[in-house]
């Protein structure tokens, strides 16, 4: 008897999905002046080509899909620095900027858990979410 899933049925629109909305995000970040929106549109841009990839099997699809996770890591890696940098230049140390750059840090160096142990990549896909709420908490 032959069942169809639903990983099977839904897998591949999210996944295109993810992507189109990560292009957005990346062409109207990259389109900013500013470091700080460079460095969100190359991560952006790393989910998206990292989100198609995962449409391809066999060699090449692996690669696109770690090129896309790198550049990822690298732009969260180094805009948390940034953040944290930046808010550190005043006498006073800006914490809620801090506080973001250490969450884009995290979310980051995370990032290439799953390219080196691939048992990690479900709970550093929930790590990332609560991330990406701390976030928009930081933001608001």
């Amino acid at each position: 008897m032959h069942t169809v899933h639903l990983k099977h049925r839904f897998a591949d629109p999210m996944r295109v999905g993810v992507a189109g909305v990560a292009s957005v995000v990346a062409a109207r970040s990259l389109a900013r002046p500013g470091l700080e929106n460079k460095l969100e549109g190359l991560a952006a841009a790393g989910l998206a080509v990292s989100s198609v990839a995962t449409l391809f099997h066999g060699g090449a699809g692996s690669l696109a899909l770690s090129c896309g996770e790198c550049i990822r890591g690298a732009s969260e890696t180094a805009l948390g620095i940034h953040q944290m940098h930046t808010a550190t230049q005043n006498h006073a140390v800006d914490k809620m900027e801090f506080a973001k750059g250490i969450v884009n840090c995290t979310k980051g160096v995370t990032t290439f858990l799953p390219l080196l142990c691939p048992q990690t990549a479900t709970a550093v896909g929930v790590v990332h979410l609560g991330l990406v709420g701390a976030n928009l908490a930081l933001d608001s």
